[in-house]
């Protein structure tokens, strides 16, 4: 044991020379263990000087003796040392072990065979709802688990320490200091705790995982109840084969119950002419972005009669099997209203073919009375001149050279303009292209401005120009524009009538370098509101009967907006109306010359 080759070396030794220093106050003199009367601790541990120096520890066993015929003292030593160091790694075992329990997220207890808690983690308080371990292990051993519940623990607990075998997880229900109920998985196995035996418990709260499957039994409750009471038809097939219809399909298709549809052969509902369009329920778990949501085809019903549908698919999880959803729509009364539109379709096809040619034989009236009212100007000065040549030359005054070549010349001129506006009439309703040319809009208003005054005398018409302070350059077809001035013009006469003022306002200004506006504003009794959202349509008129046909600014509005600009009617409040309309600029972003009709 100490490491000697003899019983002689260790006979030679003074006796505590083989004791560890430390241990010299366990050691008894002989003197007072051989006398009986002296009281000595009959067994003790002691630490040996080995040979090598390396100490053994020892339990040490003493008693008296009469050896040889004296008094004597028996020590018997036992070897302590593998024991101890199997003590020690045990201690730092079951050390690491309650680090790594306590340290765990995981609720973890250890009970003793008698279910008292021999040690609970932080996560296991906090499981149940306590303040400190210590809180928690004075609780009554089943005082944390629910009553239903405490049969089953207690046989576990006696099974698992008989066994010893891990055993498979189990479900109970522990109480938490407020008595709220927690569902646990219990996971549970034998182990030795400071040398006895005892189980470790860890347990999962599985409150949410509980609350998910009561939401999704109460969701597959819910919908068996809406697959059942639904209007619609519906029929379910898992990957089983396994089928499922509800009583609107049986009722849709003809019959009385669930259970005959069910016994049919698959796809006999289906009519023939459309069994091309079913789709199966491989095609529908394996997706793809050609696949349709729905199809629409037509059913054959009990009585053999031929059903219009509308059928819907979708993938779910049916009692834990994946499985195809159909949705069957009755379209019946949809296909009839298709029916009847597609007759109304073809009955308002026919009226409009109709209203075309009546439309074609009005947009023939619609330019001749334009031809008619623009060609009133000219002919009638034409009548004018000519009626002035006949009085000068019945006279027999002048000399008929000297009248003819005065006279034929403005003749002359009125026609060619007639002409002109006959032309630009003809592009303007056929949609030819406006011959257009780059023009001095403030000397077209001027040319535009001194033809109406030579016709209308000062005590009818008084002219105010106002120029921009430019020459703003317009592309614009030269005679059309001042047809527009014109009639302005001519419409502002008409509306001053025997008022008091026949004073006429036109104004030139650019806008923003893109457009240019040009107003007209006379002194009249200017417009009714109910008259201004009328005023450009055509052969609306204010003017008295046989006074006017209202096509002058229905025309202007034409002329205008075939150059891209625009044309509106403004009331002053002192009364009177003004006309402004715009033209883009020559070479602005506004101007449409490369593609105007």
């Amino acid at each position: 044991m100490l490491g000697y080759d003899a019983t002689d070396d260790l006979i030679d030794l003074e006796g505590r020379a083989f004791v560890a220093p430390y241990h010299y106050d366990r050691t008894v003199p002989f003197t007072d263990i051989s006398q009986p009367h002296m009281p000595f601790r009959e067994t003790d541990e002691l630490d040996l000087i080995c040979k090598d120096g390396s100490v053994c520890t020892t339990r040490v066993f003493r008693r008296r003796l009469i050896w040889q015929g004296t008094n004597a003292v028996q020590l018997a030593f036992i070897d302590l040392t593998e024991s101890k160091r199997a003590e020690k790694a045990l201690a730092i075992s079951e050390e690491r072990y309650r680090d790594l329990i306590e340290g765990s997220t995981l609720a973890m207890q250890i009970t003793d065979r008698h279910l008292k808690r021999l040690f609970v983690n932080n996560a296991m308080v906090a499981l149940l709802g306590y303040e400190s371990a210590e809180e928690l292990r004075a609780v009554e051993e089943f005082g944390a688990i629910a009553p239903e519940y405490r049969n089953q623990v207690r046989a576990a607990n006696q099974f698992d320490l008989e066994s010893g075998s891990t055993q498979q997880p189990h479900e109970i229900e522990l109480l938490q200091k407020d008595g709220t109920i927690v569902p646990v998985q219990v996971f549970r196995r034998k182990i030795l705790w400071e040398g006895e035996a005892a189980i470790h418990r860890t347990f999962v709260d599985i409150s949410e995982r509980k609350r998910a499957e009561t939401a999704l039994v109460d969701s597959e409750e819910r919908y068996r109840r809406l697959f059942e009471e639904s209007p619609l038809g519906i029929r379910i097939t898992d990957t089983n084969g396994n089928r499922m219809v509800n009583q609107a399909m049986a009722t849709m298709a003809g019959y009385d119950s669930v259970d005959e549809i069910l016994a049919l052969p698959r796809r006999t509902l289906i009519a023939p002419h459309h069994r091309d369009r079913t789709v199966t329920e491989e095609k529908i778990m394996a997706g793809g972005k050609d696949l349709p949501n729905s199809v629409e085809m037509d059913i054959v019903k009990k009585d053999g009669s031929l059903l219009p549908v509308q059928v819907f698919w979708r993938t779910l999880e049916w009692r834990g099997v994946k499985a195809v959803e159909r949705t069957f729509i009755d379209v019946s009364e949809r296909k009839e209203h298709e029916r009847a539109l597609q007759e109304r379709d073809k009955t308002v096809q026919e009226l409009r073919l109709a209203l075309a040619n009546a439309s074609q034989i009005g947009a023939m009236g619609e330019v001749a009375s334009v031809i008619a009212h623009e060609l009133h100007q000219p002919l009638a000065a034409i009548a004018n001149t000519a009626n002035a040549a006949q009085r000068r030359l019945s006279d027999g005054k002048e000399d008929i050279t000297v009248v003819l070549n005065e006279m034929l010349p403005l003749i002359s001129s009125q026609a060619s303009r007639a002409g002109r506006v006959i032309g630009g009439i003809r592009n303007l309703f056929d949609g030819r292209r406006v011959e257009r040319s780059r023009e001095d809009i403030n000397l077209v208003v001027a040319e535009a401005c001194e033809l109406a005054a030579n016709e209308f005398p000062s005590d009818i018409l008084e002219i105010e120009q106002h120029f921009a302070d430019h020459s703003p350059i317009v592309q614009i077809d030269r005679v059309q524009i001042q047809q527009v001035i014109y009639n302005l013009l001519r419409n502002a006469v008409d509306a001053m009538g025997s008022s008091t003022s026949k004073d006429v306002i036109v104004s030139i200004a650019e806008i923003d370098k893109l457009m240019v506006e040009i107003s007209v504003r006379d002194y009249g009794p200017g417009l009714p509101g109910h008259v201004r959202p009328k005023l450009f349509e055509p052969f609306f008129t204010t003017k008295k009967q046989g006074m006017g046909m209202g096509m002058g600014l229905y025309t202007c509005q034409r002329i205008v907006e075939g150059h891209d600009g625009r044309i509106w009617a403004e009331s002053s409040d002192d009364g009177g109306t003004t006309i402004r309309f715009t033209l883009p600029l020559a070479g602005s972003a506004a101007d449409g010359t490369g593609s105007v009709h």
